[in-house]
């Protein structure tokens, strides 16, 4: 069984944390986003996630992430459509 994702799909306009780095999981661990496993040697995206004392990383899978790729285009052509009209 699936499982959807809760709450809107993120953008990464506002992630100014650095790159999202495509990793191998070296343990079996929940996505972030939808919750589902990530097994040990499967590819997964991690997303640095700046917190008040330290950098922890956000993990999604592969599913989740080009979700957020599509969502980021989406907004940045709505920011330039924006731009493009103002002036």
């Amino acid at each position: 069984m699936t499982k959807k994702a809760k709450g809107p799909t993120p953008t990464l306009i506002s992630c100014s944390n650095g790159t999202p780095k495509i990793v191998i999981a070296k343990k079996t661990s929940p996505c972030s986003r939808c919750k589902k496993p990530i097994s040990m040697n499967e590819r997964c995206v991690d997303l640095r996630k700046l917190t008040t004392s330290f950098t922890s990383t956000r993990r999604l899978c592969i599913a989740c992430f080009l979700q957020t790729i599509e969502k980021t285009k989406a907004d940045i052509l709505k920011i330039e459509k924006e731009i493009i009209k103002g002036s």
